[in-house]
């Protein structure tokens, strides 16, 4: 997209300015560190807590979920979350 905001060519007398340019570009910067970021710290959750990556999507968000709870990073309020959602899993 930032390449074509920039060619005259192809935006005709929209093309972006200076300014929207130079934001454009730090900002795509910003969500490809957080896609690695996001990748790595997947990977990281399979690797030590997860406990196989055949399951469903459904299956390795509550493993991951869980994981999170028992080492203490998520809040109180998460958890109360994760056993409402373990008691609807249970009943259907």
């Amino acid at each position: 997209m930032m390449l074509m905001a920039v060619r005259p060519d192809v935006m005709g007398r929209f093309v972006i300015s200076f300014r929207l340019k130079v934001l454009g570009w730090v900002y795509t910067e910003v969500m490809a560190i957080a896609v690695i970021a996001m990748f790595c710290s997947l990977a990281a959750v399979i690797r030590i807590g997860a406990k196989s990556i055949q399951g469903t999507f459904s299956e390795l968000f509550y493993d991951l979920i869980t994981l999170l709870i028992k080492e203490n990073i998520m809040k109180k309020s998460l958890a109360v979350q994760v056993n409402r959602l373990n008691a609807l899993m249970s009943t259907s």
